[in-house]
């Protein structure tokens, strides 16, 4: 051990895997470790363990299937967007999700069966800035002057040559002017006090939007045999009943706590590792410039 770390050498030549200093962990150990800790942290809140995977019930459109033509589709019924479409059902409108996978069912099934009322809400919200903000018409008038392409490069289309040479300095000019209005139409845009109502009313949005794709209803929820949310009641034993029939209201609560946690593990552990990686280089560095003379007057 001591030749090794006289010569530089931070680890055997013989082995890979086995540490000499203890600086390093054998390959997997650090994930085993990691997965007993969250399975501990699992069995302390009472969530299942084992077992098979719990399936998705929703089973598309995705958002990766969303098209151009999904944009053009009007927007669904208001008073369902908000209220709900009970089918006669007693369901409440606004729910907590059972548990993640029923979490990310309805994240998706509502974003993409909503998506025209959420930009129609977005596209709302963009007016009433604009209204609140005049300057800001002549800063979109700018961009929009700029997104248009100078004759230099608005040709006949792959293929096909141009009738007649462009004379003269008009791309030069046009692109200039298209610089110009661009610069202008950021500055404008600046100075108006559009952009910060934007930055305070974009957070809101998404929010708004993640927090009624989460707690809403989806349309598959009202079909017969599907699982059904937590009423916000049933969280402190209220409810009809008093307690919920087929597991632990609380379980959403925790299942993402662990999730947390893992995360929280995963990202500690891979700083761990990369402090540790870089400090054996640095070691390796001065260990080579310096081991073999150490090791020649020995």
């Amino acid at each position: 051990m001591r030749i090794f770390s006289s010569t530089g050498f931070r680890k055997s030549p013989l082995s890979i895997s086995v540490p000499l200093d203890g600086t390093e962990t054998v390959p997997g150990l650090t994930k085993l470790l990691q997965r007993r800790r969250v399975d501990a942290l699992e069995e302390r809140l009472g969530l299942p363990r084992g077992g098979p995977q719990p399936t998705r019930r929703y089973k598309g459109p995705y958002v990766s299937e969303l098209t151009m033509d999904s944009l053009r589709q009007s927007p669904k019924p208001w008073p369902a967007f908000f209220m709900g479409d009970k089918n006669g059902t007693s369901r409440a409108p606004y729910n907590l999700p059972a548990d993640t996978t029923m979490l990310l069912d309805r994240l998706e099934e509502n974003f993409v069966f909503f998506l025209v009322n959420y930009l129609t809400i977005a596209a709302a919200f963009g007016l009433h800035i604009i209204l609140q903000h005049p300057w800001s018409i002549a800063a979109l008038i700018c961009l929009w002057i700029s997104r248009r392409q100078p004759s230099a490069v608005r040709g006949a289309g792959p293929g096909v040559s141009q009738q007649a040479p462009v004379q003269g300095d008009t791309p030069q000019l046009e692109l200039g002017i298209s610089s110009l209005c661009s610069l202008a139409g950021y500055v404008i845009f600046l100075m108006s006090g559009a952009s910060g109502a934007v930055l305070r009313c974009l957070p809101l949005m998404l929010g708004a939007t993640f927090g009624h794709a989460v707690l809403r209803a989806a349309a598959s929820e009202y079909k017969a045999g599907a699982a059904q949310g937590v009423d916000f009641r049933e969280l402190w034993g209220g409810g009809a009943n008093g307690v919920r029939q087929g597991g632990d209201p609380w379980r959403l609560p925790k299942e993402l706590w662990v999730a947390l946690v893992e995360a929280g593990i995963g990202a500690a552990s891979r700083v761990a590792n990369y402090v540790r990686s870089t400090t054996a280089l640095a070691r390796e560095s001065v260990g080579f410039r310096h081991g073999p003379l150490a090791f020649g007057r020995s």
